[in-house]
């Protein structure tokens, strides 16, 4: 039992990183929800982010990914066909 406590800590953890970093987006530059939910997975996917699991945060590997026109980007990215 106390194992799944643990694991429920970490999950609600997770699940807070994630909205944190989703409304981070949101506030700094206005983007709506499903705006924010496509930069945060692109992100993810290209790992420009990473998680720090113990404070329960995304972090950008750069600042420069919290820019205006580099989150647009990300918005607008279409994984390239190999």
């Amino acid at each position: 039992m106390e194992n799944v406590n643990h694991f429920k800590a970490i999950a609600q953890r997770l699940e807070n990183a994630n909205q944190n970093f989703l409304e981070l987006l949101q506030t700094m530059h206005g983007f709506d929800r499903s705006q924010a939910v496509k930069i945060f997975n692109t992100y993810r996917k290209l790992k420009c982010i990473k998680l720090d699991g113990v404070g329960g945060r995304w972090s950008v590997k750069h600042g420069g990914f919290l820019d205006r026109d580099v989150c647009g980007r990300a918005l607008n990215y279409v994984k390239p066909v190999k």
